[in-house]
């Protein structure tokens, strides 16, 4: 999108792909209804790479970049990433948290190239696989299943309303010991990725002030990943690379920040 440095850096940096379909051409051809030459084209699965920062203290926000790849792959994070401390997007000058939502490629590119700046599991996706994890009781409807689930995954809230990170693990130890025998597996995903679980809380313990909410999900870009989404469907597949991208840009450059 550009590689002008930024005038100021924002401290939060979210980041998430979006899919979109993209029509490739084959060597083969075939002829339509009418006699016509037209060559066959098959589906190709790319995604835009996006990521936005944020100003806590001030509750405004902005696009920092977006790339076009064809996998959440390392290489392709890279690619974002590089263009990101192009304009200045790096620790020194105040980035202090990444937020993501757990992707291997991406996981790996940021412990790569931040491996100093903390890197906060989004919370949303977090309790989803939590969610997923709870074992419900036998014989029981489908409808007393689902309360079951969620009933036990309000447990969990106190731990992102901890005062610090260290009652957060004394709330997350005690689940783990009460619901051991009976939800080993709902225990091990909770205790997954601790760390960036509960990334966040270094980021309080120095901006105390700052809305807890705010660091611990990717919820602000996944609005702005629901206005592409719409194009995307209304669309319903692009035929070159070039006219996707000019797509993206025509709904996120408007909110790119300078």
């Amino acid at each position: 999108p550009t590689s002008i440095e930024l005038s100021s850096v924002p401290p939060i940096v979210m980041l998430d792909a979006i899919w979109v379909t993209l029509l490739t051409d084959t060597d083969q051809h075939q002829v339509d209804a009418l006699g016509r030459q037209r060559s066959v084209k098959t589906r190709q699965k790319m995604c835009v790479l996006v990521a936005l920062g944020l100003y806590p203290h001030q509750g405004t926000w902005g696009i920092l970049g977006w790339h076009l790849a064809d996998s959440e792959s390392q290489p392709a994070w890279e690619a974002l990433l590089v263009s990101l401390e192009q304009r200045g997007v790096y620790r020194q000058r105040g980035v202090e948290l990444l937020i993501h939502d757990g992707g291997s490629g991406l996981i790996a590119a940021l412990n790569l190239l931040y491996p100093h700046i903390p890197h906060q599991r989004c919370t949303f996706h977090k309790l989803r696989n939590l969610y997923t994890a709870i074992q419900a009781p036998p014989d029981v409807s489908r409808q007393e299943a689902r309360q079951f689930k969620r009933d036990l995954l309000r447990q969990i809230q106190p731990i992102f309303d901890a005062q610090n990170v260290q009652a957060a693990e004394k709330i997350r130890d005690k689940l783990c010991e009460q619901w051991h025998s009976t939800q080993p597996k709902w225990g091990k995903t909770l205790q997954r990725d601790w760390h960036e679980t509960v990334a966040f809380y270094r980021v309080l313990a120095r901006f105390p002030n700052w809305p807890r909410t705010a660091l611990r999900t990717t919820s602000l870009l996944e609005r702005v990943n629901r206005m592409l989404r719409r194009l995307f469907r209304a669309a319903g597949a692009y035929h070159t690379s070039a006219g996707l991208l000019a797509a993206v840009t025509r709904v996120l450059k408007p909110k790119l920040l300078i």
